[in-house]
């Protein structure tokens, strides 16, 4: 079994059609993306297990830390190896969203960052968003890029493209010891989601 990370954007749409997965993790991270998302996968598949985490405090707790650190541009690294972290603890296997070289997250040195320790696999590795698009509907393709224009709240002015090998275990320091602040909210199926706020 496979858990898929949903954030409702394109890739995470293309990848609950393309593949047999039945359980996706949702990180909380933007109330309003998230509850236009959720529940256009309800309408999707009303049988997917949603492992739903509020991100947002630990969000906070990292954001201090690196902020000390003087590294808060590194936040967005943190936040995907959280969320990558608590998933794994549903299950070993991973798949996610990324293309290469994208966003910060997803360059070739960020991405080995975040993919140490864990099993993920990174199906769209090498496509485009307008490849992916393909695969869906026009509404849900309208609706994904909605959830996708939706800026970030948590995202700092300046964002690391290339980690510097020296901040590794210092920024995965910060990440485990706040790890726990990214709150399990439960395993809810798609259906029982229409009431979040």
């Amino acid at each position: 079994m496979t858990i898929l990370l949903f954030s409702g954007g394109i890739d995470s749409f293309v990848l609950s059609k393309l593949l047999n997965v039945n359980k996706v993790a949702h990180f909380i991270v933007d109330p309003r993306a998230s509850k236009l998302a959720l529940m256009e996968l309800f309408r999707l598949n009303p049988s997917f297990e949603v492992h739903l985490f509020d991100h947002r405090p630990y969000l906070r707790k990292v954001l201090e830390a690196l902020s000390k650190a003087r590294l808060s541009s590194y936040l967005c690294l943190a936040c995907k190896r959280a969320m990558i972290l608590r998933a794994a603890q549903i299950d070993e296997e991973i798949v996610i969203g990324d293309s290469i070289g994208q966003v910060a997250s997803q360059t070739l040195r960020n991405a080995s960052y975040l993919s140490k320790g864990v099993t993920l696999y990174r199906p769209l590795g090498g496509s485009d968003k307008e490849d992916e698009e393909e695969h869906l509907s026009d509404d849900l393709s309208v609706l994904a890029r909605k959830v996708s224009s939706f800026k970030c709240p948590w995202k700092p002015p300046r964002v690391v493209t290339q980690m510097k090998r020296e901040v590794e275990v210092l920024l995965d320091e910060i990440v485990y010891e706040n790890l726990s602040y990214s709150v399990y909210l439960g395993m809810k199926k798609a259906r029982e989601i229409t009431s979040m706020g």
